[in-house]
């Protein structure tokens, strides 16, 4: 399972970019057959590859709300998140959508696809927290691909992810009721933070859910009422 984010509050721990880039070869390698010939060779090549990742990329800590990456961009790099915490939207007209999160030990599988389609992105991305990414060459991730082909692996698990991701939010767009979103949107800020608490401005609430800060104050109000949340200076407790 994906490291958990750290709260906004919480220090960043040094991390070594060696450690994390290691931490993804287990999972490479559980998604391999065990009859496929090479598996016995996936740990050197893992090896290669990390170090490969290493001195290719670039290791970058970047402040909180810092834009990576823009609507109608072409992606020439791709970020590998060690500590903090990414947020993917697309917009429409003057609404924006949150359409996932990207934690340590993950990946924007969205660039990556645009990276090697060399079409213009269609999403942005913002840090939520103060992060530290591995910043990795789009072309030489083509050059990965054709010489360690078990990297595939490892985004076609990032999209599984991510697809289960934009398939909850579209049912929560198409089926559910605003207070419902709100709600599961705040249980999934928990669940990414240490903390237990959302501590967030209602007015960025409204921007990730398509609405406005006057009707997410209300409703937040109605699931206060309700005992779902409770409301405090520190944050929201879900």
């Amino acid at each position: 399972a994906p490291t958990r984010a750290r709260s906004a509050s919480e220090p960043i721990q040094p991390v070594s970019a060696k450690m994390v880039l290691q931490d993804l070869a287990p999972l490479i390698q559980k998604l391999e057959h065990d009859e496929n010939p090479s598996a016995n060779d996936l740990y050197a090549l893992k090896n290669a590859l990390i170090d490969k990742m290493i001195e290719k990329s670039s290791d970058v800590t970047l402040p909180p709300n810092q834009q990576i990456l823009r609507e109608g961009q072409y992606i020439k790099t791709i970020p590998l998140v060690i500590s903090g915490l990414l947020k993917v939207i697309t917009s429409h007209g003057d609404k924006e959508i949150l359409l996932y999160y990207i934690q340590p030990s993950e990946s924007c599988v969205m660039s990556f696809a645009f990276s090697m389609s060399d079409e213009p992105s269609n999403i942005a991305a913002f840090t939520e927290t103060e992060t530290r990414v591995l910043i990795l060459n789009a072309e030489d991730v083509k050059s990965w691909i054709m010489s360690f082909p078990s990297i595939n692996l490892l985004f076609l698990n990032q999209y599984n992810n991510r697809y289960k991701d934009l398939v909850d939010t579209i049912g929560d767009l198409i089926y559910e009721k605003l207070d419902t979103r709100i709600y599961n949107y705040l249980k999934q800020r928990v669940a990414i933070s240490d903390s237990g608490l959302v501590n967030i401005p209602h007015r960025q609430i409204a921007e990730e859910i398509a609405s406005s800060r006057e009707v997410v104050t209300r409703l937040l109000k109605k699931l206060e009422a309700d005992k779902k949340i409770v409301q405090t200076r520190d944050g929201i407790k879900v």
